[in-house]
């Protein structure tokens, strides 16, 4: 996300969480994807870091790979709700609501985003708006997961920070739809 902020000429500060004790060796598969993807990933983590509620209060947005993430999130720090999503849920949401306008700030995009939402749809075991985790399975499956991933991160800063088109109307760059 980092890179596609600065592309838009964004300055914000993106942290990767997980919700396990942290200390644990991020498996190599992860920086040989995303180099092989072409992403830079001499910033990235050597060693998971656990999620705390600090994290959580001074974020202003939230995003879980999966629904037991933002679960987790909501219980930690109960009023992260309205700006807690999964990566999926976010783009899809987003794209129901269509891109940011000008006159709006991300915060007010989001909270749009969120409306209409219910805490009850973190229950029950669907799995339509995770991203898979790759953890213990091939190469192969860790660079379908960051190739999604890399899609999902674009398609939600298109939605952010639309490119102007001829005329002056913000729109998305891609379909605006999710995937």
């Amino acid at each position: 996300m980092t890179g596609q902020l600065a592309a838009r000429g964004v300055s914000g500060r993106v942290f990767s969480r997980g919700i396990l004790p942290g200390g644990r060796v991020v498996p190599s598969e992860v920086t040989t994807s995303l180099r092989r993807l072409g992403e830079e990933t001499s910033s990235l983590s050597r060693e998971s870091l656990e999620l705390t509620a600090e994290d959580l209060e001074a974020a202003d947005v939230v995003i879980g790979m999966a629904r037991e993430h933002v679960r987790h999130t909501v219980v930690m720090s109960p009023t992260s709700w309205d700006r807690s999503f999964t990566l999926k849920e976010l783009v899809r949401r987003g794209g129901q609501v269509g891109p940011r306008a000008s006159s709006d700030s991300p915060e007010e995009w989001t909270a749009r985003v969120g409306m209409g939402r219910e805490r009850s749809e973190l229950l029950g075991a669907s799995t339509s708006d995770d991203v898979s985790d790759p953890i213990g399975r091939p190469l192969s499956a860790y660079l379908a997961t960051a190739n999604e991933l890399l899609g999902l991160v674009s398609e939600l800063a298109d939605l952010l920070w639309p490119t102007p088109f001829s005329g002056g109307v913000a729109r998305p760059r891609g379909s605006g739809k999710p995937s």
